[in-house]
């Protein structure tokens, strides 16, 4: 399995994600290796996740587990649908909870309406987290019917995965606690 920064992590339909994180190979630069490493350029995740993200100041990007965001990818049904002026609002739950998703329209007329995702659809959001008030929002750069729904399996995997790949794996002490716990329940 790649690691966090292997942004090719995509569906076999969807275009291939390539980031924009410095790797620092050849140039003998420390830092520059060390910034690769703590910037991911595109991650999916679970709508949960993006409510436990944290920044510390303002302009500051989004980081968890000390990982700056750029790109996220969530996927779930959209429970709401409002076009309103130039941007598309939907209320989008992935199962884990509910998040705002905010899309800027540049279509015009008939082709906006063409595009509009449906309520009571599952959909792919890609965008950036945004901080409104207390809360927080996305502000999508993508919201695509979800087609195939191998794509939702996938996209749970891939959020696993990269959680995995940030907090490292399950200590060996917690699965043995887990496992006698779980013989303990079952006895």
């Amino acid at each position: 399995m790649g690691s966090i920064l292997d942004t090719t992590m995509a569906y076999p339909s969807s275009p291939s994600r390539t980031g924009g994180a410095y790797s620092g190979e050849g140039e003998g630069d420390e830092g520059a290796r060390r910034l690769a490493s703590s910037v991911s350029t595109f991650v999916p995740m679970s709508v949960k996740l993006v409510h436990s993200t944290s920044k510390e100041y303002v302009g500051q990007p989004f980081a968890i587990n000390g990982v700056e965001l750029n790109t996220v990818e969530l996927i779930g049904l959209l429970l709401e649908t409002t076009v309103s002026g130039n941007q598309i609002l939907y209320k989008l739950d992935d199962g884990t909870s509910c998040i705002d998703v905010r899309q800027y329209i540049t279509a015009t007329g008939e082709e906006q309406r063409v595009n509009t995702v449906q309520t009571g659809t599952y959909a792919r959001v890609v965008g950036n987290i945004k901080q409104q008030g207390e809360s927080r929002e996305i502000n999508a750069f993508q919201v695509t019917k979800i087609e195939d729904f191998n794509q939702i399996t996938y996209h749970i995997l891939a959020t696993i995965n990269a959680h995995i790949q940030r907090t490292g794996p399950i200590s060996q002490a917690s699965r043995s606690d887990n496992t006698s716990s779980f013989t303990r329940m079952t006895e």
